[in-house]
């Protein structure tokens, strides 16, 4: 089965602290590019290092999880779709606010193992 998504995503990863005085353009083109490179470790395969752009104190559908839980639903997804292809179609940023329109596509392969989407990917 072809799965193809088109999706909202609103996006806010570890905001590091900025040097110096920075004005919310600044802010948001950082953002934007820390997105970029979240994107690219993606499509490398490095979800270790995706999920450590994580804030420690991440909240993901709605629930509090650790690095370690967020690699593993990375990992999940791929394991799950492993065609898996995400491209940002619009991009805004505001501050520490991005919002991303992304379309999103890969064929359904394999059985979750993580809760995932609230457990949708699971028989």
């Amino acid at each position: 089965m072809r799965t193809r998504l088109l999706a909202l995503a609103l996006a806010l990863f570890c905001c590091l602290p900025f040097a110096g005085a920075s004005t919310p353009a600044d802010a948001g083109a950082r953002n934007l590019a820390l997105l970029k490179q979240y994107g690219e470790l993606g499509r490398k395969g490095d979800y270790a290092a995706q999920a450590a752009m994580w804030a420690p104190d991440a909240i993901n559908n709605g629930r509090p999880m650790s690095i370690d839980e967020i690699r593993s639903q990375l990992e999940d997804i791929h394991r799950v779709f492993p065609d898996h292809r995400s491209s940002a179609v619009e991009t805004t940023a505001s501050g520490d606010l991005v919002i991303v329109l992304t379309r999103t596509s890969g064929t359904h392969r394999g059985v979750a193992q993580t809760g995932i989407y609230g457990g949708m990917l699971r028989p």
